[in-house]
C-alpha cells in the first residue's frame, strides 16, 4: 500500500491495509479489495518471472520467506497463502521507486522494473528472516 489505506478480504479474512504495508498473497489466492478513496495508491505487482539468477545468489534459503517466494516462482502453492509485512522504510523506498519508474516512460522502464523487482523481494527477505507462523482454525497466520 503506497499511499493511504484499504480494507481487503484475503481467503475469507479481513485485512486492513495501512501505508507502507506489503502484502504478498501465493498463486491462486482469493481477495477483493474494498473502494479506494482520492488519496489512496496502492500498487499491485504481478511478476512471475523471477530470475533464477536472484534465487542462487540469495544466501538464506533456510528462511521462510525464501522458501515462500521461491515456491510462488516455481508455480508450487504455499500452505499459508498470504504473508502481511508492516511498514518499513526500506521496503517504501524501493516501491516508490518502482512506481516512478512505471510513470516515467523512459526507454528500458520495464528492464528496470523488474531489476527494482529483484530488490525488493531480497530487502523482504533482508529485513524479515524470522516471520513465525501460527495455526488458528487450520488457516496459517502470520506474526511478527
Amino acid at each position: 500500500m503506497l499511499k493511504g489505506e484499504c480494507d481487503e478480504l484475503v481467503e475469507g479474512e479481513p485485512i486492513h491495509l495501512k501505508e507502507g504495508n506489503v502484502l504478498m498473497m501465493d498463486i491462486g489466492c482469493h481477495h477483493s479489495i474494498s473502494t479506494l478513496h482520492q488519496n489512496d495508491l496502492m500498487i499491485n505487482f504481478n511478476n512471475k518471472n523471477i530470475s533464477f539468477k536472484f534465487w542462487d545468489e540469495t544466501h538464506k534459503k533456510d528462511s521462510f520467506i525464501y522458501q515462500y517466494i521461491f515456491n510462488i516462482s516455481m508455480q508450487n502453492h504455499n500452505k499459508q497463502k498470504f504473508i502481511l509485512f508492516p511498514k518499513n522504510a526500506d521496503l517504501t523506498d524501493t516501491m516508490d521507486e518502482i512506481s516512478n519508474e512505471y510513470f516515467s516512460g523512459y526507454k528500458y522502464r520495464g528492464m528496470i522494473i523488474d531489476n527494482y523487482f529483484n530488490i525488493l523481494l531480497a530487502k523482504i527477505i533482508r529485513n524479515y528472516p524470522m516471520i513465525k507462523k501460527r495455526t488458528y482454525d487450520n488457516q496459517q497466520k502470520n506474526i511478527s
